[in-house]
């Protein structure tokens, strides 16, 4: 069994591109260098012995449930060389994507029908919160999340919502109120019951039905999206 660095990737191109410094640009030779640089090293710190990673182009099956998904975010003033980032991405270390999904969904869907030990390398809260190994590149650090704790998060997720993806929750209960719905309700389909209950109540059953599984498309990562890819070999290095 090998071990493969598995990169939810859309991360990389912003945070190569963007510069502290507002009074200096940086080039475009100046990004690719620093992509290639922060992927070494990452692989490095996960120890792997081969790569591939995944991002997002187009709008995915998300729009289609819930038209205003993510639309509350700006998309002016972006970093220069985004584009060429995930160009070089593509073609250099043949990292790919899959129309109608988003990177996490490709990612996950990876992990699991791989037969090798996969670590995810993602800053994203929702991949370090499911079940697994993960690594957070922007802390340098390990993540293992079980999964009573997955699906908790999960659930609370859908109590709260997540104002990133401008996905609206529960009226009126915060992250403390969905803390104690949730607590100690053990099975995942207890879980599912709970909260759908609160949804009627709140919402009205036809309405609150509706609204829950919106939320529930929206949030859910999906384990079952076509990937083919092909693998990076590292350069393991023994100190």
């Amino acid at each position: 069994m090998s071990r493969v660095g598995v990169y939810d990737a859309d991360f990389i191109p912003f945070y190569v591109c963007n510069n502290k410094d507002k009074t200096i640009e940086k080039t475009l030779d100046e990004c690719i260098e620093h992509c290639d640089s922060l992927i070494d090293n990452m692989n490095k710190a996960i120890f792997c012995e081969y790569f591939t990673g995944f991002l997002t182009k187009g709008k995915c099956f998300r729009y289609n449930v819930y038209p205003e998904y993510k639309g509350n975010r700006k998309y002016d003033n972006m970093p220069t060389y985004l584009k060429e980032v995930r160009e070089h991405l593509m073609k250099h270390y043949n990292f790919t994507y899959c129309e109608g999904f988003e990177a996490d969904d490709l990612v996950v869907s990876y992990k699991q029908q791989s037969k090798d030990e996969c670590i995810i390398i993602s800053p994203d809260k929702d991949i370090l919160n499911l079940e697994g190994i993960h690594y957070n590149p922007r802390k340098n650090e390990y993540v293992a999340t079980d999964k009573d704790t997955a699906d908790l998060y999960f659930w609370k997720s859908m109590v709260i919502g997540d104002s990133t993806d401008n996905i609206k929750g529960i009226k009126g209960v915060g992250p403390a109120g969905a803390d104690k719905l949730v607590k100690n309700k053990g099975l995942f389909s207890s879980l599912k019951a709970t909260v759908l209950d609160k949804y009627c109540e709140v919402f009205g059953d036809e309405e609150g039905i509706t609204q829950f599984y919106i939320n529930y498309k929206c949030l859910k990562i999906v384990d079952h999206a076509p990937v083919n890819v092909e693998l990076n070999k590292t350069e393991l290095i023994c100190e």
